[in-house]
């Protein structure tokens, strides 16, 4: 049947009486447990862990004698999409460790054939483009902490932490080995995860476990304790159990990784290209199983892709994300709020200036300890003065205490000194915050948070904070998100984009599967979303944004069609100028409609397009946006987007203007630690080109070579008026030696 045929139908049977069943079907298994999620007794699997004396070589095949004698986890269950079905492929794991590594060895099988789905060899791939596999551990089996191991089977690796099944850190990366073998009728993987990786209690013998798989030609994923789709394979409370390990008694566990790195920066006025030799590095030292100690010295991110430019249409700034390494693990615990324009602690704010250019940072250290009770975490950094700005120092305290399963309650504060020097005043920035987490049951989310903030130099008091609560189950999810900013909140550690603002956001959104629906299509995601936005201080309003979505498929293969109808009311108090055009201060309101479509981003070629029409301000707006990838190996990826922003009659002068991004990256990988990356953009609206190219050379795991070139172009008519282009070489090699 065509989309067309039933759109009038899929409006008149939008009830929950089509809905799917959404009842789970567990594996009938050992151990009977009370889920804390659901209130009602489930079945929970069992593996039992197998300690060898004997050595494994990590090489993809399993032909050890160890693992014919491990027990055989199968009977994987679907997830998606027949929920609580027999996986179509059948999965087979085996767990063995010694006194160094936790193995895992896994046998996916196929249709005889059929080639895996992999759309390049980079780490941290993307989770629903891939085939995979992966271990999901809960180390503290407190049903909330959450640590995770993937891989393609061409081999390359994907970590990452995830604190609530809420707070994803996907940028985090440890030491661990693996090999893979891609076979006629399937694949296999090995895996060694060094204990010293890992944190967990020094008490307990059981963990909570779960291992997933991804067929992604079907695009199926199963689990061997599978969840409820509405969730994630983190939500722990669904895990399964690993019993009968033995941790090894503490050792050193010490791991120092130092660089040596040669720079060079010119301007496009400047012909000496003379490089600045630069040595620095980290050390890492685990005092106890469950605690973590890193230092930082002289402290360098060279390596760090370049931030994608955006073509920022609001009157507030944008939030890029954290891309340095340093920063990136146990960021989850320092990450507090539901809003992402407001964070009282936000890590770009240390080492770099507002506009994203780099600031030395001298040394610095994290100390992180988590165990099933509380959690701590504490980090101090020292910035090194840069132009205009004097030398700083930053630090963040943080205390989280678990109360039962799904529950916490905690506190963060927050302080920045600037010091003293030519032409600059000693400054001091405190902020203090206390949240809580709830879950009960699983399907009923509370998160709030309060905080206030002092800053000396503008003597002044603000407060702050936002609170969520939703319900979610396989059918609907229903959410009510609130954040609340004084005029004179001002966290210098973090980020605020809006101040003097109460901002309110009901949503929801179905996951419709009537059965009349056509076999291409998975399941129906209309939604409505909403921002509303009243002044602080005297409740009038400012802001208002509805998107109503009555048309969202979802197709079997990956692919999506989406169509919003949208409405925005804007209360303007000063004028300003989107794309360069002054607009004057007033009252606007204007409707939008948008269609969105992609093809399956997990294919060879693939397509994406968004189209947005309608009105904007006093005047009229289009925004076009098409994409393509191409990847006919899994070695060689190369993706483009354009962007066309075209506004018309617009502002006090009714300007006519067209704002044009276009990006082009591509990689080319000789395997998943030999790779060559770059990025090409061009940028209209800030009539820049920029250039990044990147080789990398993973040698010893997170031991690399990098060789990086950076160029920033201007182009226009008004180059005398601007910054000089800017050019930059760099050399650098890390090494990591585990002690």
């Amino acid at each position: 049947m065509e989309i067309g045929a039933f759109v009038a139908f899929y409006f008149f049977a939008m009830s929950p009486s089509f809905a799917v069943d959404n009842m789970v079907k567990f594996q009938i298994v050992e151990m009977p447990l009370e889920s804390q999620a659901q209130n009602e007794e489930r079945s929970v699997p069992v593996i039992q862990a197998v300690k060898t004396d004997a050595a494994i070589t990590i090489d993809g095949r399993m032909d050890e004698e160890a693992w014919q004698k491990a027990p055989v986890i199968s009977g994987f269950r679907q997830v998606e999409p027949e929920q609580g079905e027999p996986a179509r492929f059948q999965t087979e794991v085996r767990v063995l460790f010694d006194n160094q590594y936790i193995y895992i060895g896994a046998r996916m099988y196929d249709e005889p054939g059929n080639r895996p789905r992999v759309t390049g060899l980079n780490r941290d791939f993307g989770y629903f483009q891939n085939d995979l596999f992966g271990v999901v551990f809960d180390t503290y089996n407190n049903e909330r902490d959450a640590i995770s191991f993937q891989v393609t089977p061409y081999g390359n690796q994907r970590d990452l932490q995830v604190f609530d099944d809420a707070i994803f850190n996907r940028d985090f990366e440890v030491v661990w080995h693996v090999e893979t073998e891609i076979l006629e009728d399937g694949w296999t993987v090995e895996m060694a995860i060094p204990w010293s990786s890992l944190r967990y209690s020094e008490t307990g013998d059981t963990w909570g476990v779960n291992f997933i798989r991804r067929h992604r030609r079907s695009n199926e994923e199963s689990a061997w304790a599978p969840w409820p789709r509405a969730y994630t394979a983190y939500r722990m409370s669904y895990a399964g159990k690993l019993t009968g390990i033995e941790v090894p008694p503490p050792s050193m566990n010490l791991r120092v990784q130092p660089y040596v790195l040669l720079q060079s920066d010119r301007t496009y006025n400047e012909n000496n290209f003379s490089p600045e030799p630069k040595i620095g590095g980290e050390i890492k030292w685990a005092p106890s199983r469950n605690s973590v100690l890193d230092v930082t010295f002289n402290t360098d991110f060279a390596q760090a892709e370049a931030d994608q430019q955006v073509v920022n249409l609001s009157r507030f700034p944008v939030v890029f994300p954290e891309r340095r390494q340093f920063f990136l693990e146990n960021a989850n615990l320092f990450d507090l709020g539901r809003v992402n324009w407001l964070k009282p602690f936000f890590s770009r704010r240390i080492g770099l200036t507002p506009g994203g250019e780099q600031v030395p940072i001298d040394a610095g250290f994290r100390f992180t300890e988590q165990n099933t009770e509380r959690s701590i975490g504490a980090l101090v950094m020292r910035q090194r003065g840069f132009d205009e700005f004097s030398p700083a120092w930053f630090g963040v305290a943080r205390y989280i205490e678990n109360i039962g399963n799904n529950k916490r309650v905690g506190f963060m504060a927050t302080a920045r000194h600037d010091e003293a020097g030519d032409g600059f005043s000693s400054q001091n920035n405190v902020t203090g915050n206390i949240d809580t987490f709830m879950r009960f049951p699983s399907n009923i989310t509370f998160a709030a948070n309060l905080g206030g903030s002092y800053d000396e130099l503008e003597n002044s008091w603000g407060h702050a904070g936002d609170f969520w609560i939703s319900y979610l189950d396989n059918f609907i999810y229903i959410g009510l998100l609130q954040a609340v900013v004084s005029s004179n909140y001002l966290p210098r550690t973090g980020f605020v984009s809006r101040r003097d603002i109460i901002m309110t956001s009901p949503a929801v959104t179905f996951n419709w599967r009537p059965e009349w629906r056509p076999s291409s299509v998975r399941a129906f995601s209309p939604s409505i979303l909403t921002y509303f936005y009243h002044k602080y201080s005297d409740l009038s309003f400012e802001q208002g944004f509805v998107a109503v979505r009555p048309l969202v498929v979802d197709f079997n293969s990956g692919a999506q069609f989406q169509y919003s109808w949208m409405i925005e009311w804007q209360n303007l108090q000063n004028a300003f100028s989107p794309a360069g055009i002054s607009v004057a201060a007033g009252n606007y309101q204007y409707q939008q409609h948008e269609i969105t479509f992609n093809t399956d981003t997990s294919a060879r070629a693939y397509f994406t397009a968004q189209a947005i029409h309608g009105g904007f301000y006093d005047g009229q707006y289009t925004m076009l946006r098409l994409g393509t990838g191409f990847r006919p190996i899994p070695n060689i990826a190369i993706y483009s987007n354009y962007t066309r922003n075209q506004f018309r009659d617009l502002g006090v002068e009714s300007a006519d203007r067209n704002l044009d991004l276009i990006t082009t990256s591509f990689r080319i990988a000789l395997n998943p630690r030999l790779q060559f990356a770059g990025s090409l953009q061009h940028n209209t609206e800030q009539k820049l080109n920029l250039v990044n190219m990147r080789f990398s050379w993973e040698f010893s795991p997170l031991s690399y070579f990098y060789l990086v070139f950076n160029d920033v172009h201007p182009f226009g008519d008004d180059l005398d008026l601007r910054p000089p282009g800017q050019q930059q070489a760099i050399f650098k090699v890390t090494y990591l030696q585990q002690l």
